[in-house]
């Protein structure tokens, strides 16, 4: 278990590294852009969305995750609720049976 957190590092990592293919301008302005929320939140899920099978933790940690870029706790929650808890609690039935 103690690989999985240095994989899922080197996979956000890479991710984030990754040039972006949007801008054909000079290096001085891709260098001043910031990420928008979309491109922030399709990096998370490609980084964590291959480690779920893994253990429903990345479930959390995805949320977290997304909880963090949106900045809108209440919208978070109902989201989590919504979709994140019952994916989780699936698994864990799964498991216990």
């Amino acid at each position: 278990m103690a690989s999985i957190p240095k994989f899922f590092l080197l996979i956000f990592l890479l991710q984030v590294a990754k040039p972006r293919n949007d801008s054909v301008r000079g290096r001085k302005d891709r260098i001043r852009k910031t990420y928008s929320r979309g491109e922030l939140n399709k990096m998370i899920d490609s980084a964590l969305h291959p480690l779920i099978r893994l253990s429903p933790v990345f479930l959390l940690i995805d949320q977290v995750a997304h909880m963090m870029v949106e900045q809108n706790p209440q919208e978070s929650v109902v989201k989590f609720v919504r979709y994140t808890l019952p994916q989780i609690i699936k698994k864990l039935l799964k498991e216990v049976e």
